[in-house]
């Protein structure tokens, strides 16, 4: 068996990424959420607060087996700055078993905390497993004023 790599995704990964989350999570090729100017925004347009990509991958042999796209936070309290990140687009290769926890516990070691915000059904079931603890519940609502 081929060991796993971590690495931050650059736009030349941009056909490969897609067509893994298209794959992996069974969206039609014009999805929205792999749209190469959507995903050009989420995972490498310059922000002030995070440099270099936000999306990361797992490879074997080349090919990707994970891939999670970080959106930074931060948080302050007590005088203190945290570095935080909520993990979207967190996906793995079914047949690559435990590659999406190494992505997850390899992004973790950047960052002070993740916050998880929902998931699917097998997130909130690995997440408990990880060490991760329900911390509270938030709904909040909005209206758009005008389209």
């Amino acid at each position: 068996m081929s060991k796993s790599q971590f690495r931050a995704t650059s736009p030349q990964d941009a056909d490969a990424v897609r067509a893994f989350l298209q794959r992996v999570f069974g969206m039609s090729p014009g999805s929205s959420v792999i749209e190469p100017r959507h995903l050009h925004w989420k995972c490498w347009e310059e922000r002030a607060d995070w440099p270099g990509s936000r999306g990361y991958v797992m490879t074997s042999q080349d090919e990707i087996v994970a891939h999670g796209t970080v959106v930074p936070l931060s948080c302050e309290s007590g005088g203190l700055r945290f570095k935080m990140v909520n993990l979207i687009d967190w996906a793995a290769e079914p047949k690559s078993v435990g590659s999406g926890v190494a992505l997850l516990k390899r992004i973790s070691q950047s960052v002070d905390a993740i916050l998880v915000v929902g998931g699917s059904d097998m997130t909130r079931k690995i997440l408990p497993a990880l060490g991760f603890k329900l911390s509270g519940q938030v709904s909040r609502f909005a209206r758009p004023l005008r389209p």
